[in-house]
Order: C-alpha cells, then sequence, then structure tokens
C-alpha cells in the first residue's frame, strides 16, 4: 500500500513519516524564526534562555513541543547557515561548514595554541573586522591544516547581510514538507 504507484502500489504514506515530515517543518520555522504569532509564543515560552537548537526537551513541555525537539536531528543533518556578518552563527553549535559535520569542526580544534587573541565563539570572530574576508591566519592557528582549508574554501554573503539559514536538499534553500519526507 506504501509503495508508489510506479512501483505497484498505491501510494499511501507512512503516517509515522509523514508526521516526522510536518514536525520537521515546524522546527525549521522555529529556526527561521518567522514572523509568525506561534513561533513568537513557542520562543518566548520554551527558548528564552537558549537558542532552539540548545533546549532540551522537559518532562512539563507540551506534546507539541516534544515532537518539534524529536525532529532536531533531521533538521540539522541537511541545514547550513550562510555567513553574512557571522553574528548570529555559533561556530560550535550550528552548521556552517556545507560538506563538513560539527563533530569534525569540533574534533580539528586546537585549544593547546599558545596565544589565545580572542574567544572564538561567533562565526564573525573568525572573520576579518571588514567582514567578508577570513582571517586566515587565525584558522590556520587554532584548526588543522585541512579543515581550516575547508573552511577558508566557504564563501561569505555580501558585506551588510544577516546570516542565512538553508535547507541544502532544496533548490529554494526552503525546508518542504515533501523534501523532508
Amino acid at each position: 500500500m506504501c509503495q508508489p504507484k510506479s512501483y505497484g502500489g498505491i501510494g499511501v504514506r507512512r503516517m509515522a513519516n509523514f508526521n516526522r515530515a510536518l514536525l520537521a517543518k515546524l522546527a525549521w520555522k522555529l529556526d527561521c524564526n518567522e514572523n509568525r504569532p506561534w513561533v513568537k509564543l513557542l520562543h518566548y515560552k520554551y527558548c528564552s534562555k537558549l537558542d532552539f537548537w540548545g533546549v532540551q526537551a522537559k518532562p512539563s513541555d507540551s506534546l507539541v513541543w516534544k515532537g518539534i525537539l524529536s525532529v532536531k536531528d533531521l533538521v540539522l543533518r541537511d541545514i547550513c547557515f550562510l555567513a553574512g556578518d557571522g553574528t548570529s552563527i555559533d561556530i560550535w553549535k550550528h552548521p556552517w561548514i556545507p560538506w563538513l559535520h560539527q563533530s569534525s569542526l569540533r574534533d580539528a580544534f586546537n585549544p593547546t595554541t599558545s596565544r589565545q587573541p580572542r574567544a572564538l565563539i561567533k562565526v564573525a570572530d573568525l572573520l576579518l573586522n571588514g567582514y567578508q574576508e577570513w582571517d586566515e591566519q587565525l584558522i590556520m592557528q587554532f584548526f588543522d591544516k585541512d579543515i581550516a582549508r575547508n573552511i577558508l574554501k566557504v564563501k561569505s554573503l555580501p558585506i551588510s547581510r544577516e546570516d542565512i539559514l538553508i535547507y541544502k536538499s532544496s533548490y529554494s534553500g526552503e525546508l518542504s514538507v515533501k523534501r523532508a519526507y
């Protein structure tokens, strides 16, 4: 029954997978911080201290919120931030190198360098003051050579642009229920 029609089935969707796709769309809208009342309400109630990706489910949370949190990994697997000014992208928590998993970036960090000029928290900390350009010396100092070369390949958006969240599996950059399914 759930096989596509082209394979002799009748094309009925698996409801569990379809529900996860719908929840993924809600998670996408939350992370994009859409200007909708329900997004503002959920941010106010659950994300006042941490961003969406840092929040953990609590027993007292609503079932809808727990459902949204349960698909974070599904969404996180195919999203990426495009750096504009880099101020909203956490180097260690948010995916911002399209072809690299965040754990690989954390593993390649070398905190034992002799001098630490500043804290590395946001992607903006890796950009030169005028933005648009990576601080190559700083990146080479704090990351192993392969990862540093990968970071230097990432192009940033034109100056004065905010960071943009994209869904890598979509031509438009937006997560759709169809793509998530």
